[in-house]
């Protein structure tokens, strides 16, 4: 594919503009029209070269007349750059072509800033005795022939005929004294950095060629009078002592202590979000196709001990920050085991898919206890710590209460944790802190709200225990196995009293625990982040009862609408059940379950299709992806719409027909 691109490629000189395009075949007419730029067969003998001199560089470059303007050219400044090209390596190696008495002689030079471009190619014709007929290149300025490309491979052809002339290919080391082909740039310490100008390789250069092997004196040094010894830093060591314990910076550039100055902050890896597993190819298939496709995902999942330290570090601010959100994507955290081992593998319920997949998701934000629960606990959270700390310190030694981030343990990578802190103590080894402030019994003492079926802890036997049949029992071992801790310290604060439960491992209730969040990680949850299974399951429409779709814009212009939708910043009106604001849509005064989840209005906000034979109507803005109604005069349907038109009566479906 890639020659018979090649193949098709136009020609470099019909690109060119008319005066340049005839300029260019009169100069290859002289070499029987072989075209160096479409021309294959190359020799890098450089025993084909004519006997090049150095004068001819300057006859050509500064003393011969233009074939445009007719006028000198006096291009110094091109042979000044074309010397420097050479010299710092930018010119790649020759390649010579004989037609006739004629030589013609290519090569190519890099861009000396701009290595990742393709490089420029001049060609040069020599004459039988050496002189240069005509040159091109393919820089901006190689029409006129005079361009520094074309006066650095003169440069080379000058030097390789030279040694040719004064050394033999069996003397190697002589031999090979051009300048390298430099093809990439690497970043080194700056000891390691050759400082020589180009004045100074071109001298060296020329030593070189003579054959003087001597130490040639460094530039800037002045000759004659008394040689001095030169100092090396083994010599100067007490003075870059003192530099480096003033750090300065002229160290950091010296091989003996430039690691001390290596930046400090190196990039960590993190684990990817599982949500990049979303593919919409997977959309609509059987759940037992999506279960095979997911199979091959496993290895996506996987977290290694260094991602996992760094998932840690970098997630300390907990929900203030955004890795810990994206992170937790996906993942059965200690907060939700207790939903997910006790909901359904075949039909999970729908919420608590949502709150393993999208966390984010704003109206999951709430819980059971409402958003004035959630502030309230984290308010009073540094207030609980601070006065467990008080209470529990003076018990033990050298105790020491850390702040967590996001947990996961590579064993099992499945499950995670953000205990509220770790705690570490030379009597009873690492821990973790669980800390609950109640917004129920905010202003009751700990004893007073054991009385409430529904509390956490109880009141046995003049002691206080976490019931094991309470969600947070579930919360507490899932975060000891997944920080590897001995036991965790739960922690219940009010206003008025404090107690702390010290929780140990249920190696028993873990070892069932595991397996059945495992179970429902790879049978619910990867098909949920893959095709959206359990949130947005395809309509149970039987085939004779199809719709009918209607060729019209709407049904083109399906991407054009959903890019509208995604990129609403201000919208001019919320619409919802009974919101006379949307012109097309009036919500019935019944409580009922609407949207694809079947559940009533108050969920959440709702929108509502402006297809007018939808047969679901109204959709919560938290199921269809939007974080606002659309503006008033702008359109939008639900997805099943913008991919057919229904050309149905309202009557032929009801929710209940088209809904799990």
């Amino acid at each position: 594919m890639q020659r018979a691109k090649e193949n098709n490629k136009e020609p470099y000189r019909l690109k060119l503009n008319p005066a340049a395009k005839k300029r260019y075949k009169d100069k290859i007419k002289t070499i029987k029209g072989l075209d160096p730029y479409e021309h294959k067969v190359w020799s890098a003998d450089i025993n084909l070269l004519p006997n090049f001199q150095h004068p001819y560089i300057y006859n050509y470059m500064v003393l011969n007349v233009s074939a445009y303007t007719h006028e000198v050219y006096s291009n110094f400044k091109s042979v000044q750059q074309g010397q420097v090209f050479f010299t710092d390596g930018w010119v790649q190696d020759l390649e010579i072509v004989k037609v006739g008495q004629k030589t013609v002689i290519s090569s190519k030079v890099n861009h000396s800033m701009r290595l990742s471009q393709k490089p420029l190619q001049p060609w040069v014709i020599l004459s039988a005795c050496g002189e240069v007929e005509s040159a091109h290149c393919t820089c901006m300025a190689g029409v006129a022939e005079k361009c520094s490309h074309v006066a650095a491979l003169l440069y080379k052809i000058d030097t390789a005929v030279r040694l040719r002339g004064h050394v033999t290919p069996t003397d190697v080391e002589a031999y090979w004294v051009m300048p390298s082909n430099i093809t990439k740039v690497q970043g080194v310490p700056g000891h390691a950095i050759d400082f020589t100008t180009s004045s100074a390789r071109k001298k060296a250069l020329e030593r070189s060629i003579c054959g003087d092997t001597s130490t040639a004196p460094k530039i800037r040094t002045h000759l004659g009078g008394t040689c001095l010894p030169q100092k090396t830093l083994e010599d100067l060591k007490p003075l870059t002592d003192l530099m480096h314990a003033h750090r300065s910076g002229l160290c950091s550039v010296m091989e003996e202590f430039c690691h001390h100055y290596a930046d400090p902050i190196q990039p960590s890896v993190t684990p990817k979000s599982l949500l990049r597993l979303r593919n919409p190819e997977m959309d609509g298939c059987d759940l037992m196709a999506l279960l095979k496709y997911c199979e091959g995902l496993k290895h996506l999942v996987a977290v290694t001990g260094t991602e996992a330290a760094a998932l840690e570090k970098n997630t300390k601010q907990q929900h203030k920050s955004d890795l810990w959100h994206s992170t937790r994507a996906g993942r059965i955290t200690a907060s939700i085991i207790h939903a997910v081992v006790s909901t359904s593998i075949t039909t999970p319920a729908k919420s608590t898919v949502e709150k393993v997949c999208y966390p984010q998701k704003p109206s999951l934000r709430q819980t059971d206890s409402g958003p004035e629960a959630i502030q309230w606990g984290r308010e009073k959270e540094d207030t609980a710590r601070v006065s467990y700390i008080t209470e529990t310190e003076l018990r033990h030694r050298d105790m020491k209460v850390e702040q967590c981030g996001f947990i996961v343990n590579p064993s099992f990578p499945e499950i995670g944790a953000t205990p509220d802190a770790l705690v570490y103590c030379a009597c009873c080894g690492k821990g973790c802190l669980e800390i609950k402030c109640p917004f129920k019994h905010w202003d009751h003492n700990i004893l007073q709200a054991c009385t409430d079926k529904d509390f956490c802890v109880q009141f046995t036997e003049g002691r206080m225990l976490l019931k094991k049949t309470h969600k947070y029992y579930k919360q507490v071992q899932t975060q000891i196995f997944v920080t590897e801790s001995q036991f965790c310290d739960f922690v219940v604060w009010t206003t008025k009293s404090l107690t702390t439960v010290r929780v140990m491992p249920d190696v028993g209730l873990w070892e069932t625990l595991l397996p059945a969040a495992q179970d429902f990680f790879y049978k619910v949850v990867l098909p949920e982040l893959v095709a959206h299974h359990y949130t947005n399951p395809p309509l149970p429409v039987s085939s004779a009862d199809l719709p009918v779709p209607l060729v019209d814009s709407q049904a083109r212009d399906k991407n054009k609408k959903r890019a509208r939708k995604s990129t609403i910043k201000t919208p001019l009106a919320t619409v919802q059940p009974g919101n006379t604001a949307h012109p097309k849509r009036r919500a019935p005064e019944k409580a009922v379950l609407w949207c694809f989840c079947r559940q009533p209005e108050e969920l959440d906000d709702m929108v509502a299709c402006d297809n007018q034979n939808c047969p679901i109507e109204w959709f919560h803005l938290g199921c269809v992806g939007l974080s606002s109604a659309p503006a008033r005069e702008e359109t939008w349907q639900c997805d099943a719409c913008l991919s057919v038109t229904y050309q149905i009566q309202p009557t032929s479906y009801t929710s209940s027909d088209l809904l799990c």
